[in-house]
């Protein structure tokens, strides 16, 4: 590989001869844009996500894949100009409410699914050139069946193949009904329109 910069940086030297070891998903995310000058924004701390392993040879859209998979992140299009936003997955933890809605408030329709589609009970995590970790919920299995899950993620290390296994299982045996469309009736109350237009991919909702 050959690396062309407009004055010496060994720092930059360094990171890039090592395929960016360590660098952490949103700052990843981050660089590859300003690299192939894609416009980007960032939903959080890009350095309070998860650390990477060595960057792959791929596509952009592939690497930047690598880290939204990794860091169990949101990337999406930028609704308010061309571009890409990168949502960590720390910034999704405890967020503020950005609507708060009322039954009222809904159009009719609003009723629950009883579907298996985000359900997750035996997942496998692998770490690209390294190791595996594998998380079951074996009462769940029992009363509702297997439903496997194969992740493979670009993370610093396979200490945290376990952690990301754990979690993900966590996230698909969670005992509750799935709501897939929310319709808000903006006609019946006009206060609501500031904070509907205000929300985003990750935005917290409320009824």
């Amino acid at each position: 590989h050959v690396g062309v910069f407009d004055l010496y940086n060994t720092t930059a030297h360094w990171f890039a001869d090592y395929g960016h070891f360590g660098e952490t998903a949103g700052r990843r995310f981050q660089r590859l844009c300003a690299e192939n000058e894609v416009p980007v924004r960032i939903a959080g701390n890009p350095y309070d996500s998860e650390p990477m392993g060595v960057q792959r040879t791929a596509t952009l859209l592939d690497l930047l894949a690598d880290c939204e998979r990794s860091d169990m992140g949101v990337l999406c299009e930028t609704r308010a100009e061309p571009g890409l936003t990168y949502r960590t997955r720390t910034s999704r933890y405890n967020t503020p409410i950005g609507l708060a809605l009322t039954k009222a408030a809904l159009t009719p329709g609003f009723r629950p699914t009883a579907d298996d589609q985000t359900v997750h009970n035996d997942v496998t995590v692998t770490r690209r050139g390294g190791s595996s970790a594998r998380a079951a919920d074996e009462g769940h299995i029992v009363r509702h069946g297997r439903y496997d899950e194969q992740v493979t993620v670009d993370v610093e290390s396979d200490g945290r193949l376990l952690i990301l296994a754990e979690w993900l299982r966590h996230l698909g045996t969670i005992e509750a009904v799935r709501y897939p469309r929310i319709s808000v009736d903006l006609h019946a109350d006009p206060d609501l329109i500031p904070a509907w237009l205000g929300c985003d991919i990750g935005s917290r909702i409320t009824i």
